[in-house]
């Protein structure tokens, strides 16, 4: 055709419209000076509080963190955590809360001049608000059985000053009707909410482990039992540790990840394009300075 460009605008559009993940960060060599994996904190009993730049990495997966992983940089935050499990009468949690703020990448989709870079991809003037929960726990009665689930939100720092609820959302309903459908859909902000499974076995130094998340709000409870697959990934894993006769181990670690978008985008209604990483609400997806904060992979 005359115009290829909006052409390879459809093919491309999840990439350019749904998540800012660069295919190459720009030509020109990059520098920069970083804290790193650095904290401030005051630490007390089984708890610390303070701030972070550190990688959090969230859930029982072993080569993948579908939710929050250390595949971006490390952003800047504030937390209160747990440092070891915290013992009650009905038994052990541990989990993490933090506030703290992502960055664009603010470059090309592409590193070169290419004309695809002067397609129309909306920038955004100012920074996200990055806050979440998690929570997992450990049952008195058993004690190799962990389970929890853990829950972000990102909002435009823009939009931050309408209400106090922006800086807060992680109380918000699940569904969509909880918090109004046309509402929810207005907001300029995106959730993603997992839940998890560990189960250990000393005697047989075997651990097995299982991952859901899911982005985009379900309408309502009907709507998640029929459609569990819309806009979710998931990981599977398994560990063995088997003793040799000098004393060493081998070990066996498998672990199955997926984080396609499912089939249903094509026949769900305004699904097309939303997968667990983007949705549409938010430019750029669940990345810091163009990259994943989940999972590399897909």
């Amino acid at each position: 055709p005359d115009n290829p460009i909006p052409q390879y605008f459809s093919i491309l559009r999840r990439d350019l419209r749904g998540t800012e993940k660069p295919v190459r960060f720009t030509e020109q060599p990059i520098l920069r000076i970083l804290p790193g994996n650095s904290n401030l904190l005051f630490h007390f009993g089984s708890f610390a509080t303070g701030i972070s730049t550190e990688n959090i990495w969230w859930g029982p997966g072993q080569f993948n963190g579908l939710h929050i992983s250390d595949n971006a940089n490390g952003f800047f935050h504030g937390t209160f955590r747990t440092t070891k499990p915290a013992k009650t009468f009905l038994g052990n949690f541990e989990g993490q809360y933090f506030m703290g703020r992502l960055d664009g990448y603010g470059g090309p989709y592409f590193s070169d001049s290419t004309a695809l870079n002067l397609l129309p991809i909306k920038e955004e003037e100012s920074y996200r608000y990055f806050t979440g929960l998690s929570l997992s726990y450990n049952p008195k009665w058993i004690k190799g059985l962990f389970f929890g689930f853990s829950r972000t939100f990102q909002v435009y720092r823009e939009d931050m000053d309408r209400n106090l609820r922006a800086w807060f959302p992680l109380f918000d309903p699940l569904p969509k009707q909880g918090t109004g459908v046309i509402e929810n859909i207005l907001l300029r902000e995106d959730q993603h909410f997992s839940v998890f499974t560990r189960y250990l076995i000393p005697k047989a130094k075997t651990e097995f482990y299982f991952e859901y998340i899911r982005n985009d709000h379900s309408l309502n409870w009907r709507d998640l039992i029929l459609n569990p697959e819309h806009s979710r990934a998931f990981l599977v894993g398994l560990s063995k540790a088997v003793e040799q006769s000098n004393g060493s181990f081998w070990y066996i670690r498998s672990e199955y990840a997926h984080t396609q978008a499912p089939i249903n985008n094509i026949v769900r209604p305004g699904g097309d394009g939303v997968g667990v990483y983007y949705n549409g609400q938010v430019d750029q997806g669940l990345t810091h300075r163009g990259e994943v904060l989940g999972s590399s992979i897909g």
